[in-house]
């Protein structure tokens, strides 16, 4: 007879606790919905006007040059820093800005399209600022360029950005490491006492 109240009581407070759960879960999801929804906005933006500059610049022939460097450092940035986001609640705001601002920022498919325009006479494979029909091999050696430059210029700025973040992140590890110390301390201190009476 005393069982059936106790189990009934645990099954509701399972039940309870599998809720607050569930909605706390469904915040967060929402939390990060909303937040790659608002911040893809202004990282689209910021694409657009790089774009518009990059046509000033006569020496490299990629419209996505500067929005992928960019775009790669403030990825790396926050990838680094991922732990210390976690640490104080903000993961909805490492997945608003990565996936959403950075993901608006960046492109491949346009930088796969530009590589691609010029290995092949389509629309054009005009030299801009030339205003002449690039042969064959000098097709190649431009996709090649463009492929090696920009390869490596996002590489860098994802690896610059992660150690930025990760310098970030470092600065919480000591408080971590001395409120974990304490406890390392009286687990010593009770196994040796354990220890003490085997002994004895």
């Amino acid at each position: 007879r005393t069982a059936r109240p106790r189990n009934v009581g645990s099954r509701r407070a399972w039940a309870a606790a599998w809720a607050t759960a569930m909605a706390d879960g469904l915040a967060d999801q929402i939390a990060i919905w909303l937040g790659i929804a608002a911040f893809a906005q202004p990282g689209a933006v910021l694409r657009v006007l790089l774009q518009q500059a990059s046509l000033a610049d006569r020496h490299q022939f990629s419209s996505v040059l500067y929005a992928n460097f960019i775009g790669s450092f403030i990825l790396g940035f926050f990838t680094g820093a991922k732990s210390r986001l976690d640490r104080r609640g903000l993961s909805p705001l490492f997945y608003a800005i990565t996936t959403g601002f950075c993901g608006a920022l960046t492109s491949f498919s346009t930088w796969m399209l530009e590589v691609t325009r010029w290995l092949v006479l389509w629309p054009n494979s005009v030299l801009r600022g030339f205003g002449r029909v690039l042969e064959p091999h000098e097709r190649v050696h431009s996709a090649c360029s463009g492929l090696l430059v920009d390869l490596s210029a996002s590489y860098l700025a994802f690896e610059w950005g992660r150690q930025c973040g990760l310098a970030c992140g470092a600065a919480d590890r000591p408080a971590a490491v001395e409120e974990v110390t304490p406890l390392l301390g009286s687990k010593q201190s009770t196994l040796r006492r354990t220890q003490s009476i085997r002994l004895v």
